[in-house]
């Protein structure tokens, strides 16, 4: 952040260094309940292929960013693809397990899910040292497209019967949500 360009001088530097995973997370959680819907719709593997879209725009654009504006759009582009592809992959498994080894699935994926999170933000800043941060999102780019790839011959498609039932995400279901304190201060803190 502090080698973009950009005149952000009215925000202290602390803040600027936050501000792209800030809007990154900010982005994600809104848009996660909406790939869910699409997920529903539209089945998760054209979800999770066209989350890959923006993702991998994202990752290029971040490596690309020549100013903090820059930057901080390509991370929020990602973050919407990040979140069609998780919720199209905890959809596929939902669809594709036993009601009775659901919750072991979706308790596999989301332990697999924070590994990955954990383990690829050490070896990305590893590597950032190494060979730049530019470089890693240009890595992060082709392993996402690697994942296309596999998720082609993995992922079946198609909406099960099941799906196709569930309700569609509606603003009265994010009211509702909001008016949660608990929950508000959950994600918020």
């Amino acid at each position: 952040v502090r080698s973009l360009e950009g005149d952000i001088s009215w925000l202290p530097s602390e803040v600027l260094i936050g501000l792209p995973i800030t809007v990154y997370m900010a982005t994600l959680a809104v848009a996660t309940p909406f790939a869910g819907t699409w997920a529903d719709r539209y089945g998760a593997r054209r979800i999770f292929l066209a989350g890959l879209v923006p993702a991998i725009i994202g990752f290029v654009g971040s490596a690309l960013a020549t100013t903090v504006f820059d930057l901080i759009l390509s991370r929020a582009l990602t973050a919407v693809g990040y979140a069609m592809c998780t919720i199209a992959a905890q959809s596929f498994i939902i669809q594709v397990t036993v009601k009775q080894q659901r919750a072991r699935g979706v308790s596999t994926f989301f332990g697999v899910l924070m590994s990955a999170s954990i383990c690829g933000t050490a070896v990305g800043g590893i590597l950032a040292e190494r060979i730049g941060g530019r470089a890693v999102f240009l890595c992060a780019a082709v392993l996402a497209l690697i994942a296309g790839v596999l998720a082609l011959r993995m992922l079946g498609g198609g909406v099960t019967a099941e799906s196709e039932r569930r309700p569609r995400l509606r603003l009265a279901d994010l009211r509702f949500l909001l008016r949660n304190w608990r929950f508000v201060a959950l994600i918020l803190f």
